[in-house]
């Protein structure tokens, strides 16, 4: 009876325990092989291998969960089959709760082993992704760098290529540093490539290793070239910047030049009239000179920019070929002006004019520069005057004979009529004398003597300029004055001023003379009305200014005086004379200590004695 009772509850702790030991040990297998797994693998072959194991693992133990369940649904029906019979089932209870524990364990240790693994295989794809995308990156920059070349001359494209390559070079850098990256990672992972098999199942660490040391190099390549690129755009963008600085120069320069340059040009006829003209002409030639070198600097920009193999755009070649017509057709012009005025100085230079001497006569010069005259036909006798003006001197004594005359200024003034018509300074109007005395700017602020060079070229432009003036039909201006005009001999006019005016002032024969009694000397002999006259002299004594002092005004007589002394041999007026009239004309003209021109002009119309051989002359016919 108590063996039939039993036998329920043998079987039922007979196929509890059979499946509690049967998926106890499956649970110990599993858990040794994981036990057994490398978590730090890096042989991509032995990772690959080994999650497939593991997954097969997952699987069975996945399949294998439902003993668990079996488990727990037997150990209920055996403590059905024993409620009656016993009452302690601990022991079971502690065997299925060990066996709960075993099975969680080896759940986890799958996940842990499969996490492990899966990390390092993500990692080698990151690292082969990387270097695949690096590959294909170099490819598509190797196109870009060739896309970009010829570079154009388009200061608007190189600037837009530029900011483009900006972008590329920091793609560049980007690619460069992942790949450094992903080498160190690699190289970390395979033990510097010494374990097969250890990236790629297709190749060994050396090809893999290779296959790096590749795409590196090949980035470098480009790293290198894209440099190259970068400086040549800057080289282009650099010339191009200065080929439009030096076009914008050379419109602005040639416009400015333009703007200075006379439509009518017609050559001065006087010396410093023509050395004006030809240092604005010379300095337009230094400014075509310079619009030259500009010009050349461009045309090197452009040769420079297709030996770097950049296309030059054909407006660009077309505004040089019309700067070189524009440039040619400034440059004739100036050429041409300055060849007309150096032909013209040539002309009017004093070293250049023929001399007017009588037969026989020749003319030296001292040391000092002082000229004196040689009578060859007379065993060399030699002379201060010109041959002319001592003929002249000569026939005064049979000329003018007469013992009375009017006034003692009389006979000073019939030899002094007599060489202004031999010099022709009847021909000489003032206002020409002056206009030339301010261009050699005599006048306002003068030197204090003047060589016989100089008054040769000063009394050759004032005559020339003279004879360039227009007749009328009777042979006098618009004043009534006498004009010869072309009648003029200008080179004998010249010699013989000059000589006369040294003849009076020049008496030790040093080779100067005053400016001052220069330009008296000539304005009393000139042509214009008396009252004309009065204020020329006045305007050459007092500076342009409109008063004097005395001491200028005793100055102007002594110098005005010799020219009357120098034609008697009697004193025409004495020092005592001299002064008491000028006391007498500050008293009667003068606003305090000066003398105005219009006072200065009264008392010359009343004829004192210093001057009035002056007046007199005017009125010789």
């Amino acid at each position: 009876k108590h063996k039939s009772a039993l036998e329920p509850v043998v079987v039922s702790w007979n196929n509890f325990y059979e499946q509690f030991h049967s998926f106890w040990n499956f649970l110990n297998q599993c858990d040794e092989e994981l036990t057994n797994i490398n978590p730090s693998v890096t042989d991509i072959a032995v990772i690959k291998t080994t999650l497939e194991k593991i997954k097969h693992i997952q699987k069975d133990l996945v399949s294998q969960s439902g003993q668990l369940g079996m488990i727990r649904q037997l150990n209920v029906k055996l403590q059905e089959a024993v409620v009656s019979k016993v009452t302690d089932f601990s022991v079971v209870n502690k065997d299925i709760k060990k066996l709960e524990k075993k099975w969680e364990s080896v759940s986890k240790l799958i996940d842990e082993r499969q996490a492990s693994l899966q990390q390092s295989f993500t990692a080698i794809q990151e690292i082969l992704s990387i270097l695949s995308r690096c590959e294909t990156w170099c490819r598509r920059a190797i196109d870009h760098l060739a896309g970009q070349k010829p570079l154009s001359a388009d200061v608007s494209i190189i600037n837009a290529k530029i900011d483009v390559h900006t972008e590329f070079q920091s793609e560049l850098i980007d690619k460069q540093t992942q790949l450094s990256l992903a080498l160190a990672r690699a190289k970390h992972i395979t033990g510097d490539f010494s374990i097969p098999n250890s990236l790629m199942l297709e190749m060994d660490g050396d090809e893999t290793k290779m296959n790096f040391i590749r795409v590196q190099s090949k980035l470098e390549e480009i790293s290198l070239e894209s440099v190259e690129l970068k400086k040549a755009m800057d080289s282009v963008l650099l010339v191009m910047d200065e080929f439009q600085l030096l076009s914008k120069q050379f419109s602005q320069n040639l416009t400015d030049i333009l703007s200075r340059m006379p439509h009518n040009f017609q050559p001065s006829t006087t010396l410093p009239g023509l050395k004006q003209q030809q240092e604005m002409w010379q300095s337009m030639d230094t400014n075509a000179n310079s619009l030259g070198r500009i010009l050349e600097t461009m045309v090197s920009s452009q040769k420079r920019l297709k030996e770097m193999g950049v296309k030059v755009s054909p407006d660009a070649v077309q505004l040089v070929k019309r700067y070189h017509k524009q440039w040619n057709d400034l440059r004739k012009p100036i050429i041409a002006h300055l060849d007309t005025i150096k032909k013209t100085i040539w002309k009017l230079d004093p070293s250049n004019v023929e001399m007017t001497l009588p037969r026989g006569w020749m003319k030296a010069k001292t040391v000092q520069g002082t000229p004196y005259y040689i009578d060859t036909l007379s065993g060399n006798h030699t002379q201060w005057q010109h041959p002319e003006l001592s003929d002249l001197y000569r026939s005064f004594a049979s000329r003018f004979r007469h013992s009375f005359y009017p006034s003692p200024a009389y006979p000073i003034s019939l030899r002094l009529r007599a060489i202004q018509k031999a010099i022709q300074f009847e021909y000489l109007p003032t206002q020409v004398a002056l206009e030339t005395f301010d261009l050699y700017n005599l006048t306002k602020n003068p030197k204090s003597s003047l060589t016989g060079p100089e008054m040769i070229e000063i009394a050759l432009s004032m005559f020339q300029k003279a004879a360039s003036l227009p007749v009328s039909d009777d042979g006098t201006d618009i004043n009534g004055m006498l004009l010869g005009g072309a009648s003029i001999n200008v080179n004998r006019a010249m010699e013989l001023s000059v000589s006369w005016i040294q003849d009076v002032y020049d008496l030790t024969h040093t080779g100067t003379v005053s400016t001052l009694a220069f330009q008296i000397a000539i304005i009393c002999l000139s042509s214009t009305k008396m009252d004309e006259k009065h204020k020329a002299l006045f305007h050459i004594v007092s500076r342009c200014k409109n008063t004097i002092d005395k001491e200028t005004m005793t100055r102007f007589l002594e110098i005005l005086l010799q020219i009357p002394q120098s034609m008697t041999d009697s004193q025409y007026c004495s020092l005592d004379f001299l002064e008491a009239n000028i006391r007498e004309c500050f008293k009667k003209y003068a606003t305090g200590i000066h003398l105005h021109s219009v006072g200065y002009t009264a008392w010359a119309q009343a004829e004192p004695l210093p001057i009035a051989w002056l007046p007199i002359l005017h009125r010789m016919p």
